[in-house]
């Protein structure tokens, strides 16, 4: 008897994510690099997971922090979950140091002439 092909969970899995729920869907590019450090991560994307970044994406939003901007910082500090308050504690730190007069490269410099 011929069957139909038994296809992947991995490909039903990626087909029918959602992400409508999200403030806006970032590039192509950004996309790619969120999804291959997630896989690197054994990190499954599920809709769970897409859920919850649109949460913290739609907060992001408000604050006018793309989405491309939340995934790329995601990539960049290699965070497997997201939460905006991360990326505004660090944002904080960075003004007060403006504020001090003290930009962080200052602060770079010093801790390298001590080596």
């Amino acid at each position: 008897s011929l069957e139909p092909p038994i296809e992947s969970n991995k490909n039903k899995t990626k087909k029918s994510l959602d992400y409508s729920c999200w403030p806006s869907m970032p590039t192509p590019q950004v996309l790619n690099d969120w999804l291959a450090m997630r896989k690197r991560k054994k990190a499954d994307v599920t809709q769970t997971v897409i859920n919850r970044f649109a949460d913290e994406l739609k907060i992001a939003a408000t604050h006018g922090v793309s989405v491309d901007d939340c995934l790329a910082e995601c990539v960049v500090r290699n965070w497997q979950g997201f939460k905006f308050e991360w990326m505004n504690r660090n944002a904080g730190l960075n003004q007060v140091r403006q504020a001090q007069g003290r930009p962080l490269t200052q602060d770079f410099n010093q801790n390298v002439e001590g080596w």
